[in-house]
């Protein structure tokens, strides 16, 4: 029996692409109206920098989003000469600005229809390597939970966020669907603790994974999680 959903967020329930373009863009409008001077050091080459620096010093906060942007901002500002206090403050308020136009989502057009119907009936949990938020985002009266990389410390495939959703509904793995976009992070990682997995493979990837079910939009994921409800003698 099927109690629980588990979801990827990014890519999955909607185009990441276009929401990092869009809030890079306005942190960049930002800066230029407060602190001009920082953006000749707000660029690829400055963050690779922070990121192969976090990675020799932090290597296991290397993929924490949020981490990760922050060092980013921290060390920009603190090229235009700010410390402390004023250093901390800015960066934190450039973040801000990053982290809510990051949260300005254009769903997939199935995305609202399809939660709100499986939400009826299961428990659904939102599982992310990225720092959106459901509740800001729009979808918290769908989602019991949301776990991420930032909030366990440990982005998938490691275990730790699917353990706490388990843990939260108090389920079995095997009385638990997962819902994402990646075969390494979502399909594979899901499998194995005993989860069934439905894959959205809307890019036509090459499979190197075996998934329960597999969609190639998000027009087929009803449909494809009712299917795989069903073999387990319930009815969405």
């Amino acid at each position: 029996m099927i109690k629980l959903i588990t979801f990827d967020l990014d890519n999955t329930l909607w185009d990441v692409g276009p929401v990092l373009r869009r809030a890079d863009s306005d942190l960049k409008r930002w800066m230029n109206e407060s602190h001009p001077e920082v953006l000749m050091y707000y660029k690829p080459d400055t963050f690779a920098f922070v990121k192969n620096k976090i990675s020799s010093e932090h290597p296991h906060k290397l993929n924490l989003p949020t981490f990760v942007r922050m060092q980013f901002l921290l060390h920009c500002y603190s090229l235009i000469g700010l410390k402390g206090v004023n250093l901390e403050r800015h960066a934190r308020n450039a973040f801000d600005v990053f982290h809510h136009a990051r949260n300005q989502i254009d769903f997939y057009p199935e995305t609202i229809p399809m939660l709100n119907e499986l939400s009826k009936s299961f428990a659904l949990i939102a599982l992310s390597n990225g720092n959106a938020d459901v509740e800001k985002v729009g979808l918290g009266n769908y989602f019991v939970a949301q776990y991420s990389a930032d909030s366990t410390g440990k982005p998938k495939p490691h275990p730790a966020m699917f353990k706490e959703a388990l843990d939260f509904v108090g389920v079995a793995a095997t009385e638990s669907i997962h819902v994402g976009d990646h075969q390494v992070e979502d399909v594979k990682a899901a499998q194995a603790l005993g989860f069934r997995t439905v894959w959205l493979n809307d890019k036509r990837a090459s499979r190197s994974c075996s998934p329960d079910a597999e969609v190639s939009d998000l027009k087929r994921m009803l449909s494809s999680i009712r299917q795989l409800v069903a073999l387990h003698r319930v009815r969405v």
